[in-house]
């Protein structure tokens, strides 16, 4: 995008069908995105670093949903700054491992 914004709806578009055709070669589960955008909103920084946060996320939620299920976002202004919240229909992650969840090299998986 132009200036170092990111149309931020584009962003999740392109996410959703780099994850659907990742599941489909794969034969993974049906995974439905809800998106809930800011018309118009963008974002600060490279699309493509937005794209690697986003698909990661999407990617990690879908891996624990091993029968199918729904990833939603929201994005919003709200007070001058962006408010971004994915959710999904996982089975989340055990409370012990929350606190080390930001650790550098950290993973729930094995």
């Amino acid at each position: 995008e132009q200036g170092g914004q990111t149309d931020f709806l584009r962003c999740v578009e392109q996410v959703e069908a780099l994850l659907q055709d990742y599941l489909s070669a794969s034969r993974g589960p049906t995974i439905v995105i809800e998106k809930s955008i800011e018309p118009g909103l963008h974002l600060r920084g490279n699309r493509g670093a937005w794209e690697r946060v986003l698909l990661n996320l999407f990617m990690n939620a879908a891996r624990m949903m091993t029968q199918g299920g729904t990833i939603a976002i929201q994005a919003a202004t709200r007070d001058g700054e962006v408010d971004i919240q994915v959710t999904d229909t996982g089975p989340g992650i055990p409370a012990r491992l929350l606190p080390n969840l930001f650790e550098p090299g950290f993973s729930t998986t094995p």
